[in-house]
């Protein structure tokens, strides 16, 4: 499997983001806000494009009144249009309000999303 490619925004310690190594997948960047995570990515995979920085800096306060943890859809739309080529496949594992889906659609990307809780898991599978 070719072509693949992951943007991880709050990648923790690289679980997920092994994870999706092992599958294949170039990694675009990982994004922790936690010094510590930051630091035990760098050490265990110097090569990946990892940066520390806190997402919400302008975090639209509308969209927490939808999802607790939204992520803002500027920022998704930012990260987007420097990382995909046209046509290409967004998987957001956490899609929760739809941020990404927001920024997929607009941008020309194909999505899909899911999210472990049922309330957003539907509507994350509609494709937009």
């Amino acid at each position: 499997m070719t072509g693949l490619t992951s943007l991880e925004l709050c990648a923790g310690s690289g679980g997920t983001a092994l994870g999706l190594e092992s599958a294949s997948f170039r990694h675009a960047a990982l994004i922790e806000i936690d010094a510590d995570a930051v630091a035990t990515l760098r050490l265990n995979r110097p090569a990946w494009p990892v940066f520390r920085g806190d997402i919400r800096a302008d975090y639209d306060r509308q969209a927490r009144k939808t999802h607790p943890q939204a992520k803002p859809a500027a920022v998704c739309e930012y990260i987007l249009a420097r990382v995909c080529r046209p046509g290409d496949l967004v998987l957001d594992p956490f899609a929760g309000s739809g941020s990404s889906r927001v920024a997929a659609k607009k941008l020309g990307l194909n999505w899909r999303g899911c999210d472990i809780d049922p309330q957003f898991a539907e509507a994350g599978w509609t494709p937009p």
